[in-house]
Order: C-alpha cells, then structure tokens, then sequence
C-alpha cells in the first residue's frame, strides 16, 4: 500500500460580466426518428432506397438534443456508452476555459469513459509511490472535479506522475486497475483531461493536453473525444440549427482518441450526430 499524502487543492468559478464559466452537461441518447416511406423498412438487401427514403438514420448512433455553447468558450465534447446497448451512447460537454486554482502546477480532470468496467471508478495520481491527488466515485459519463463546481484539480507538483484507476473500492497494488497504468509528465500551468476508454476486453488510461488557447472574439473552439466502445472509429458532424447547415469536425476518429480542436465556430444551437465511419455488422 503506497504512503498517502492529503493535499488539498483550488479551484473555483467565475461567474458575472466578461468572466469564464466552468459548466458540465449531458446530452441525453436521442435516436433519430424512422420517417422511411411505407414498404421501404431498409430489413433486406432488396431495398433499393428509391424515392421517399432519405436515410438519414443510416449508421447514426448518437443524435444530441439541441445544445447551446457560449461564445469565447473552449468546449471538449466526450462521447461515451456502448453500441450493445448495455450503456447508453452520451455526450459529456466540458468547458475548458477555467480559471485556474493554484499556480505552478499542473491541473487535472479525470472522465470515466469505459462502458463495461462495471461501475465506479477511483483515480490515483502517485510520484515516487507517494499519493498526491485522489478523486473516487466517478461514474461513468462523469468528470471529476464536478465541472459544475472546480473544472479541474490541482496536481500539487509538476514532473513525473503514475495514474491508475479501479473499480471503487477496490485500490491495491494488484491486477485489479483497469488497464496498464498512465505513466506521463504533466508541466506546470498547463491542463490535461485523463480519461479511462477502450473497448470492453482493454481498457486504457489516455492523456488528453487540453486546448486552452482562446477563439476569436465572438466565436468558440470544439474538440471531441472517442469512447463509444465497440465502435472502431466515428465520425462527427454538427448541424447549425438557424439554417440547417451541416459540418463536419471529425472523420475515422479512433477510439481513445482527442480530435483536432475546430475553432471559427459561431456561437449557436447546434445538434451533434455520430456515425460509426465503417458499417457494423
């Protein structure tokens, strides 16, 4: 058993004029309608898909309620559950445009991503086998700190760091973590998301450098994230609601995998709708 060290840490949110919201929601599993024409049910390889029958449910397995991002925020979108319907496929928005807690050290969130892990999670973060920063109880499609309450956790140095998670209440240096540990270096000042993800035999600990750089005035960044286990990789398109218009922000996403940071967006409702990139069987 590692020595413990109780650290506490900062953090907060700012609310009010020209401030940074901290906000965490999410998007309940909505899926798209069958509007297909009588006698066309797309069961059989004899369905030709003529006039009628749009398709435009073909391989979708995520449509998100409509959602409102403030301008000037920096959102990572975290897409999470399983295709065997043992877990609803979700959209966890962070914000990350926080206000920072401590200075000069890291800062830290943790997702729990990982369908079929059974539960709960706790999240270790050791150095030299001493504990410095613990979050317990994530659940799955959660972030920890709340998003609605810290954003992120302060690490309380910068350097070389162990992550390993288990199920809840179940720490001990035995096989119980939940895939290989996350050996990483978290700098100083900067902001990192570690999200346990995999798919359901292999689970696994990435380390996401979390997009910090503002947008331009007016506008927002988006950044999405793959942990829809069972699914290789996705794709992800936006609709921007005023007008219909769709965009595409990621193509053959791999799972356990941070996309490019899509910045230039307006501030609008939009909807977000997932596809599996290669039909499933």
């Amino acid at each position: 058993m590692m020595e413990r060290l109780a650290i506490p840490f900062l953090a907060g949110i700012l609310l009010g004029g020209g401030g940074l919201i901290t906000g965490g929601c999410k998007a309940a599993f909505d899926p798209l309608p069958d509007d297909d024409t009588a006698g066309d049910d797309d069961s059989s390889a004899a369905d030709d898909d003529t006039s009628g029958d749009d398709d435009t449910s073909e391989g979708l397995l995520f449509e998100s309620a409509t959602v409102d991002l403030e301008a000037n925020g920096i959102y990572a979108l975290f897409f999470i559950g399983s295709v065997d319907g043992s877990s609803p496929i979700q959209m966890l928005v962070l914000n990350n445009a926080t206000v920072p807690g401590t200075v000069d050290v890291p800062h830290v969130r943790f997702i729990h991503g990982h369908a079929t892990t059974g539960g709960a999670v706790d999240f270790y973060v050791t150095a030299e086998e001493i504990e410095m920063y613990s979050e317990a109880a994530i659940g799955l499609g959660s972030s920890a700190p709340d998003p609605m309450m810290f954003g992120y956790g302060d690490v309380p140095l910068g350097g070389a760091f162990e992550v390993d998670a288990y199920v809840t209440g179940t720490y001990a240096p035995d096989p119980t973590v939940h895939g290989p540990p996350l050996s990483a270096v978290l700098a100083e000042n900067q902001y990192y998301s570690v999200v346990l993800t995999g798919m359901a035999a292999q689970p696994e600990l990435v380390l996401v450098d979390d997009e910090q750089g503002l947008p331009a005035p007016g506008d927002l960044k988006i950044g999405v994230f793959h942990s829809i286990e069972g699914v290789p990789q996705i794709n992800v398109q936006l609709e921007h609601v005023n007008d219909g218009t769709p965009q595409s922000i990621a193509t053959a996403l791999d799972i356990g995998t941070m996309g490019s940071t899509w910045g230039g967006l307006t501030a609008e409702p939009m909807i977000f709708r997932v596809y599996a990139t290669t039909p499933l069987d």
